[in-house]
């Protein structure tokens, strides 16, 4: 880890330099600028939006009587897909999983590979309900934001599930008690 501190006016700044798993992530005081930056932080980012701009349309569109269970699934889904994520965004740019959680027990890709497979089958029955019963152009716009949101969810679904993959795939480099011959 490399500490280098920047001076801006009469305040101090402190950037970190990581070396984790073999990825070098910076820190500039809490935030992980590379996981802001690259591409699973944007497509949080980018969901969380999506999902927002879904529920406001459905939100705010006249309810038809026929369709106001199904009106209230979506919305329940595209809040549920929303808040989640944030939270999830905000762990990871934290980095709360590597300085609070320091054990290794929690498999964080796993998790992520989880919840989007969750958040999927979700959206997916949501979307086609909601095609289904939308009748107003507010709920065709909502139904058309969450299919966009579908479609980033399982874009970071695959993202995950490489990155998972990889992490698997790469060789163990701690020691490892291989038997020998006995030593009398």
């Amino acid at each position: 880890m490399v500490v280098t501190e920047y001076q801006g006016g009469n305040e101090t700044y402190t950037t970190e330099t990581r070396q984790e798993g073999g990825r070098t992530s910076k820190v500039f005081g809490l935030l992980d600028m590379r996981y802001l930056k690259g591409i699973p932080g944007l497509l949080k980012a980018f969901e969380a939006g999506l999902s927002l701009i879904g529920y406001i349309c459905v939100e705010t569109s006249i309810q038809c009587l026929s369709g106001i269970t199904t009106y209230g699934f979506f919305k329940f889904v595209t809040l549920l897909a929303l808040i989640t994520t944030l939270i999830l965004w905000a762990v990871l740019l934290l980095q709360i999983h590597t300085r609070i959680l320091k054990c290794d027990c929690f498999d964080w890709p796993f998790i992520e590979i989880c919840y989007y497979g969750f958040i999927i089958v979700l959206y997916f029955f949501a979307d086609v309900f909601l095609g289904i019963h939308a009748c107003t152009i507010g709920h065709k716009a909502g139904d058309a934001f969450g299919w966009f949101a579908w479609v980033a969810f399982c874009i970071d679904f695959l993202f995950c599930f490489y990155h998972w993959r990889q992490e698997r795939k790469r060789p163990q480099t701690e020691a490892v008690d291989t038997p020998s011959e006995p030593r009398y």
